[in-house]
């Protein structure tokens, strides 16, 4: 037998979370820079598929030539061109209602609201949290890939590619940027490599991320030329500028890392129908709650990783 005033209390507040949903996936999307910039500039959505599957360009056509009159057009079958596949990866979260709390609560609209309120709010930062570690971290486990994976110091797998047999899925990297307490040190001109390094057919990176620490010593190098934006930009969050690239922190960022992204090319894909979605209830049989799960499938992908670049081990 249902618990009085728990039908209504269980349908007003599947209402109320599905009128939500969609605030609370922009809400996720703005509590850090990196999921903020993510939903600006790559994030994209995706069908389906067993896979994320990135059709990968390494070679030129060589077909295209000149030629004269009735010269033989070059009708060779063209090679240089592959697949990378990356997992779907599946991200949960609950929120619960005991039986006993939407009994006590289930005859006013007012009290049911106050009792989502920190819930919510609760899953929100938990979820905003999570993501952005997972991005900033190497896979792990379950987890998604993270950008230590796709913008590497080393020449790894990635997409099932190994960048160790092919120079061409390999990023640029360096270890040896240095920032000085008075003087600019070298990280100026280690910055300016990577950019030229990653740099293809006139496109540099366009975003750069970087640690708390980095963010200081970079800025510290140019408070005499007064060369920065401040934190009045569209984002919200402290912004430079480096090459026309403007360069962000976030806490997370593993202190000393600096990447170089081109965001054409470093997505987070989302699941159709599974981004951020939360659905409706389900009461388990053996106990006296009601469960809203709210999940994600997705996966941060490199469509190619030669146009992004690194610095890492940076030091005052």
């Amino acid at each position: 037998m249902a618990v009085p005033n728990s039908s209504y209390a269980t349908d007003f507040i599947a209402t109320t979370l599905n009128n939500f949903e969609s605030e609370m996936r922009s809400e996720i999307l703005q509590q850090t820079v990196l999921l903020n910039l993510a939903k600006e500039h790559f994030m994209e959505e995706k069908d389906g598929g067993a896979q994320i599957s990135v059709p990968i360009v390494y070679d030129d056509n060589d077909t295209f030539k000149s030629y004269e009159q009735d010269d033989d057009l070059d009708l060779s079958m063209m090679t240089g061109a592959t697949v990378a596949d990356y997992p779907w990866r599946q991200y949960a979260g609950s929120i619960v209602v005991s039986g006993i709390d939407l009994f006590r609560n289930g005859r006013s609209k007012s009290q049911i609201v106050d009792l989502l309120q920190y819930k919510v709010k609760q899953l929100v930062d938990s979820v905003s949290y999570k993501m952005t570690h997972d991005m900033l971290a190497a896979q792990a486990g379950k987890n998604m890939n993270g950008l230590p994976d796709l913008i590497a110091s080393a020449s790894n797998t990635v997409g099932g590619i190994s960048g160790a047999t092919y120079s061409w899925w390999q990023n640029t990297s360096d270890t040896t940027a240095t920032f000085g307490s008075t003087t600019v040190g070298n990280g100026i001109q280690r910055m300016i490599e990577r950019m030229h390094a990653s740099t293809r057919l006139g496109k540099s990176p366009d975003l750069i991320l970087t640690s708390a620490f980095v963010f200081g010593q970079f800025e510290n190098a140019l408070v005499a030329n007064q060369r920065f934006v401040g934190s009045d930009n569209k984002w919200g969050f402290d912004m430079l500028q480096f090459k026309g690239a403007p360069l962000f922190w976030d806490d997370q960022v593993t202190s000393g890392d600096m990447y170089f992204i081109r965001t054409e090319h470093i997505k987070l894909v989302v699941g159709k129908g599974a981004n951020f979605v939360l659905e409706r209830p389900v009461p388990p049989a053996n106990k006296d709650i009601s469960i809203w799960r709210y999940i994600l499938y997705c996966n941060l992908i490199a469509k190619a990783r030669r146009t992004s670049s690194k610095l890492y081990g940076i030091t005052a």
